[in-house]
């Protein structure tokens, strides 16, 4: 192992080869797997089992837990770019394969190749037998272990008759600790038995989960009033409009009510059309393709609709996300639609064609959360992180934001993927959403108006001092107003 200068890595093979751990093991593998006092680690899965640890793989794992980063990850063996999270299956045999290539084997290496190393070498010890080899591997199949003892009794064989003197050999027995081969020099070994690497523990206790995003069925922070309201409309067989601007939660107020309400179908987008009518028709009519063919046309599925709605009990509420995508011509639709039945809608800003649904509905403004909703939002969001400066971080978030969710979810996610979210990284962490503009467009053709009817008012009067300082503040205004406008973008 002395090719393998990553400490992750370097610890990742000498397990694999010394414990004789599956791909699947080594994802497993947790920091509380290790006893470093007695120099064991215990294998989890259904073949969960102890074994100790070769000087060689206690002193690489030990030097894994110095380099490792402080992290509410439990897995033993993580990424070291991006967020950090537990190797998978496919990052462990990539970097087992890679090694294997550097070394120039002629074999492809995998972890199943390191795993049948180390059986085989396993039957080396004197006294192994084939039960004592099973509990080892946490195998159980005697026809898989007798293969792996023939292959030892080969490769002593081998040994033996490559050795023109048998009175070397060496004489003494080997412990299952010093199955594998240490590839360190004398002095290394001496130096480490002398002077051992100590581990950096971690918390015995995992910390609660990081960041994650809102699911529908949580609350909905500093909403709990508007949810409750829209819900008893809805009941009441009110449609209902939610209207707000960007990122202020009204896709997570429609899921959190679909997930509420029993009967409704929910639609992310109101195109096309003749998706949203057959989920509808889906609902109310599980065998409605026996009916219609599914290439029927959009007025062909309504038609359909309004059939079984004189027939059907309890017809379900029909929510549907982003109207202002909806097409001018489908809005007579959706207004027949909310004839049948109780329809929740969400739109960034009323548009003039989509009146008719307003008309029909009862409207309701979303504004952005109040403090302590944001605050709260914010608690909930960096729950498990490693803050450095928890009030700093609140505080930061919590002007930036604004008030707007999105903003507060996708700050704390870039800051997620840091092990410790630093001071100098929450002052980097800026967001769009959470900025407000004034409008002085208004206020700026007023000015320019002025400044051009100076012009004029000064040629008619022949003052030439009022003709130049018009000319000289529409210049300062012209600059003022490009880098205004350029700020802005």
């Amino acid at each position: 192992m002395q090719g393998v200068s990553d400490d992750r890595d370097r610890a990742l093979l000498l397990v694999g080869l010394t414990v004789g751990t599956t791909v699947s093991e080594l994802m497993q593998l947790t920091v509380d797997a290790i006893d470093w006092d007695a120099r064991q680690i215990t294998i989890p899965g259904k073949r969960q089992r102890t074994l100790p640890l070769t000087d060689q793989t206690y002193e690489s794992l030990a030097q894994w837990s110095q380099s490792r980063i402080q992290t509410p990850e439990r897995a033993l063996f993580i990424t070291q770019k991006g967020k950090v999270k537990g190797l998978s299956s496919r990052s462990i045999e990539h970097i087992i394969k890679t090694y294997g290539k550097e070394a120039q084997l002629p074999i492809a290496v995998t972890a199943h190749v390191l795993r049948s190393t180390f059986a085989v070498h396993l039957f080396d010890t004197p006294g192994m037998t084939l039960q004592k080899a099973g509990e080892c591997l946490g195998l159980h199949d005697d026809e898989t272990l007798r293969q792996y003892k023939n292959a030892s009794q080969v490769h002593v064989s081998q040994a033996l008759a490559s050795t023109s003197d048998r009175a070397e050999l060496p004489k003494t027995e080997l412990k299952p600790s010093d199955l594998a081969l240490d590839t360190r020099s004398f002095w290394a070994k001496l130096w480490t038995h002398c002077f051992p690497t100590e581990p950096k523990l971690t918390a015995s206790e995992p910390k609660a989960s990081g960041f994650h995003f809102p699911d529908p069925k949580d609350p909905v922070l500093g909403r709990e009033p508007l949810v409750n309201h829209i819900k008893t409309t809805l009941l009441k067989g009110q449609s209902v409009t939610l209207v707000g601007g960007i990122g202020l939660g009204k896709t997570h107020i429609l899921e959190h009510l679909h997930a509420q309400l029993q009967q409704s179908v929910y639609a992310a987008t109101p195109v096309p059309i003749k998706s949203l009518l057959k989920s509808l028709c889906e609902a109310v009519n599980p065998n409605w393709t026996e009916v219609m063919k599914p290439s029927a046309s959009a007025h062909e599925l309504l038609q359909f609709l309004k059939r079984t709605h004189a027939q059907y009990v309890g017809w379900p509420i029909l929510i549907v996300d982003q109207l202002e995508r909806l097409r001018v011509s489908d809005v007579a639709i959706v207004t027949e639609l909310m004839e049948l039945g109780p329809v929740l809608g969400a739109m960034e800003a009323e548009k003039p064609a989509l009146k008719p649904i307003l008309w029909k509905s009862h409207d309701e403004r979303l504004e952005p959360l109040d403090e302590a909703a944001s605050r709260q939002l914010i608690q909930q969001l960096t729950a498990g992180l490693s803050v450095e400066d928890p009030e700093m971080l609140e505080t930061y978030v919590l002007g930036t934001a604004n008030g707007n969710p999105l903003a507060m979810v996708d700050m704390v996610k870039k800051l997620s993927v840091q092990s410790v979210i630093r001071c100098d990284a929450i002052r980097d962490t800026h967001h769009e959403a959470g900025k407000s503009y004034r409008d002085w467009t208004g206020l700026l053709m007023v000015v320019w108006a002025v400044l051009v009817a100076s012009r004029f008012i000064a040629l008619g009067t022949h003052s030439f001092e009022g003709y130049v300082l018009a000319g000289f503040g529409t210049s300062v205004f012209v600059v003022i107003k490009y880098y205004v406008l350029k700020g802005r973008r």
